[in-house]
């Protein structure tokens, strides 16, 4: 079991990390060659790009998460339900692309969006359906190397018609159709690798699908309001230039994430096994990878700050404050990931979007309401919301769901991280923000690898 851990978690990992890469790689580019008020456009045109991808097929993808691992041991029914939800998508997004995109383009007014932007962001949303449930299915069925030649295929692909949009200076917008591109071509790779052409549709399994990704819709649906809204609110009670800085800011700060998503594939295949096996002390200790993977990902972020600085331009300098605090915004959503993975496993997907309301009304009611709003408030706000709807996830689900156990473990490993970020907000009270932050960042890194030999150690002989 660990060598699958280690090797699926290594696959995963990396290629999830150069997703966030990609954009990491373009980002200079993008500052050289593009104004922040266009950047503040595309921002706005991936709120537009994110919702479709909710809706794409009324979520089905979502059901792969969780209902295909009940064909798994018959390969034929498992290839059925893959095809099923590819044909059964494209029919249905035909639709949503006309009426969604007449819809918006009718009653949303913005001269800064012309309608061949807003229908190239929809197109992009809708078309993620293809490369999301593939990549769910390989890793399902533990295909790590398909899974892994899938993923770097579609990042290499995206990154080739990405430059080309940039360095020939087009539209941002044609980024969505890069994108776009890439998607499709996921597509007809896994048809040939898998011959879905003879497989067969099969209506009960898209009804099966459908009947548990339908009920998540609202929730994702309310869930994408309160993650980003804020980019309207920001681009009217402010500028869209600002907007285009926050944007930087998240992309930056939220590519932490990659060091718990990445390992989602090689860790839920597991906790899943543990989990209907009712073994709670690997469930525990599965989930705890997530934390601290979480944390080795804020500490190597804020340790790089004065390079990202560089890196992006004059006309970026002191972004680091933001990218510092966004990063450990992100990193106190780690209580929310773990607890929705242990909702989602017991099949109370509702109970996850009411958890991750708290943090976001807040959040938008404040910088709805603050008359002076700046970038460095909103970033505040941010910090601040997520580590209050942190506590309150894990005091209402311990209390709700009876998970002390759970609970007290994110508590005890998140201790660390707390007295590490306070830490390089003192220490930069005295040396320059960018010495401060990489000083703890790197003294973080090494302490949590001498103080996690022992637990190291233990889950390899464990498992």
């Amino acid at each position: 079991m660990f060598s699958y851990l280690l090797k699926s978690g290594v696959s995963y990992t990396i290629l999830s990390f150069l997703q966030p890469a990609l954009a990491f790689l373009l980002l200079p580019l993008i500052t050289q060659y593009y104004s922040k008020e266009s950047y503040g456009i595309y921002v706005l045109l991936l709120v537009f790009s994110a919702f479709f991808t909710l809706i794409s097929g009324l979520s089905i993808s979502h059901a792969m998460n969780n209902f295909h691992f009940n064909y798994i041991s018959d390969l034929k029914t498992s290839k059925d339900f893959l095809k099923s939800i590819f044909q059964y998508a494209t029919l249905f997004n035909i639709g949503i692309f006309l009426v969604g995109g007449v819809l918006i383009v009718t009653f949303y007014s913005n001269p800064l969006l012309t309608n061949t932007t807003i229908f190239l962001a929809i197109l992009c949303g809708l078309s993620e359906v293809y490369s999301n449930s593939s990549l769910v299915y390989y890793k399902n069925l533990k295909k790590i190397r398909i899974a892994s030649i899938c993923s770097l295929i579609s990042i290499l692909t995206n990154l080739v018609f990405s430059l080309l949009v940039i360095l020939n200076k087009f539209n941002l917008s044609f980024l969505f159709l890069a994108k776009f591109a890439t998607n499709v071509l996921i597509l007809i790779l896994v048809y040939f690798i898998e011959k879905l052409w003879q497989a067969n549709t099969q209506f009960k399994l898209i009804k099966t699908g459908l009947a548990y990704s339908i009920k998540l819709i609202p929730w994702l649906v309310f869930a994408w309001f309160l993650y980003y809204i804020d980019r309207f609110i920001i681009e009217d009670k402010i500028d869209i230039e600002t907007l285009g800085t926050f944007g930087i800011v998240i992309t930056i700060s939220g590519a932490i994430q990659i060091f718990y998503t990445g390992a989602t594939g090689a860790i839920q295949p597991l906790f899943m096994d543990a989990f209907l096996k009712k073994e709670k002390k690997k469930e525990i200790e599965f989930l705890s990878w997530f934390v601290h993977l979480a944390g080795v990902g804020f500490l190597g972020l804020i340790s790089l700050i004065g390079l990202i600085e560089v890196v992006l331009g004059e006309q970026y300098l002191d972004i680091g404050k933001n990218i510092f605090l966004a990063s450990f915004a992100f990193f106190f959503t780690i209580p929310h990931y773990v607890v929705t993975v242990e909702l989602i496993a017991q099949k109370r997907p509702q109970l996850v979007g009411f958890f991750n309301s708290f943090s976001g009304i807040a959040y938008l009611v404040i910088i709805f309401f603050d008359k002076s709003l700046t970038l460095s408030d909103v970033i505040f706000y941010f910090l601040f919301s997520k580590i209050i709807g942190s506590i309150l996830i894990l005091t209402i689900f311990g209390i709700i769901r009876k998970e002390s156990s759970l609970v007290f473990m994110i508590l005890q490993n998140l201790i660390l991280y707390v007295v590490l970020f306070v830490a390089a907000l003192m220490l930069s009270e005295y040396l320059q923000y960018q010495w401060a932050y990489s000083i703890v960042g790197i003294t973080g890194i090494v302490l949590i690898m001498l103080i996690k030999v022992k637990h190291v150690w233990r889950f390899i002989n464990a498992n």
